[in-house]
């Protein structure tokens, strides 16, 4: 059985974890925004609810909409040229 050309423990070079680190810490950040984003809106809807007056916004879905949609794109872009 041939045997590979593996340098010992104390020589071993750190893996390189190029750019992944900071997109997790980015997006780890970025979600929990949403979730204090998303809470804050729950209880104004609430209120809205039990006041008879609901007011969708429209702005702040399609703003959602398009942050999830250009951060996959960029996900998926990272990714394929990490391969």
């Amino acid at each position: 059985m041939p045997t590979k050309n593996l340098a010992p423990l104390g020589e071993a070079v750190p893996l390189s974890r190029g750019y992944s680190s900071v997109f997790g810490i980015v997006l780890v950040g970025l979600g929990t925004l949403m979730g204090v984003l998303a809470f804050m809106r729950y209880k104004i809807v609430e209120r809205q609810i039990d006041e008879d007056a609901y007011r969708p916004s429209v702005i702040l879905n399609v703003l959602l909409a398009i942050s999830v949609f250009s951060i996959g794109i960029f996900l998926i872009i990272y990714l394929i040229h990490s391969v």
